[in-house]
């Protein structure tokens, strides 16, 4: 079915609440997870939803800066070509006549940010969570190829990207304190790559991807499910009753968010669409660069200025400017 492999990143540039719709213990509203980690994830199927959406948006001419269609074209042929790339949306009793040509897989996480009393916020990875995106990339067949992460990170040990920018012998990250190994070059390789691949090239991402080469920490398991599982952003809500002017009993809850500059990755995966002399995948592709550096709203809370991710879609060529 499918024929070509993208690599996708998430840029959290706000808070995101992509709700897992049901409560567990004190978070009312908590965030998506894997089962199995334990690790914050956006749902395919939800994903699919806020890009298709986007696309639409695009081909109908409400977004600025893009080459669009002739005004008086553009409702019908916008409609007919997400159709093509995502499928038709059923309609009340009719059949859907054919499938999209386009999936995503889950977004996984990559990179956490996490306090840190010296360099306000750093980025942690762990072994899972890279040797899970290398495969991944590789998978893609792209022409990409991650560092292997060919060191063992146990404990409270870690390996920072550039040991310099801590105190000897010691690296805070929040509240715990962790202690360097000795395996020199891994983290700074690993940081160089995500620097040159997983980052738009314009201005405004600039440097952030240079803090990343400073900043980043290969940390355990241990570490990284300690800080996905507790340093999410957790936020009370309230609604006031407009008479009284006071909380209205029962409505005082709290909703979880994956913090601003949480990083995620995805594979768009492409085929050749499913009509009569339907068009392959290169050419698919080719109409999803439009999501390309673009900040797109995903998940829930949008009028509270939740879900801005902006997507980059990685190549070893020079990327498209975005925003």
């Amino acid at each position: 079915m499918f024929e070509r492999f993208q690599l996708v990143f998430f840029h959290c540039v706000s808070p995101v609440h992509v709700g897992a719709g049901q409560a567990i213990g004190a978070i009312d509203n908590p965030i998506q997870r894997e089962r199995h980690t334990g690790y914050p994830c956006f749902a395919a199927s939800g994903l699919k939803g806020a890009l298709r959406d986007y696309v639409l948006d695009v081909r109908r001419g409400r977004r600025v800066n893009r080459e669009l269609l002739p005004e008086e074209e553009a409702p019908m042929e916008a409609e007919a070509l997400t159709d093509r790339l995502f499928g038709p949306l059923p309609k009340s009793g009719e059949e859907v006549g054919h499938a999209g040509c386009v999936a995503f897989a889950d977004a996984q996480l990559l990179l956490f940010p996490v306090r840190s009393p010296r360099h306000a916020f750093a980025w942690i990875t762990c072994p899972t969570a890279w040797e899970r995106f290398r495969r991944s990339v590789l998978i893609a067949n792209s022409g990409l190829e991650p560092p292997a992460l060919d060191a063992d990170v146990v404990g409270m040990h870690c390996l920072p990207a550039l040991p310099s920018q801590w105190d000897a012998g010691a690296i805070v990250l929040d509240s715990l304190r962790l202690e360097p190994a000795d395996a020199p070059d891994v983290a700074a390789d690993i940081a160089a790559w995500l620097q040159a691949h997983a980052f738009p090239s314009v201005a405004s991402f600039r440097p952030f991807a240079d803090k990343l080469s400073r900043h980043l920490v290969v940390v355990s398991n241990l570490v990284f499910s300690h800080f996905v599982t507790h340093a999410t952003l957790v936020e009370p809500h309230v609604k006031i009753d407009d008479v009284t002017g006071t909380v209205e009993e029962k409505l005082f809850f709290y909703t979880e968010n994956l913090p601003p500059e949480s990083v995620l990755f995805s594979l768009l995966m492409l085929g050749r669409e499913r009509t009569k002399d339907g068009r392959g995948a290169e050419e698919v592709l080719a109409d999803l660069k439009v999501l390309d550096g673009q900040l797109v709203q995903i998940g829930g809370d949008a009028t509270t200025g939740r879900g801005l991710v902006v997507l980059h879609f990685a190549t070893n060529r020079q990327p498209a400017e975005g925003r």
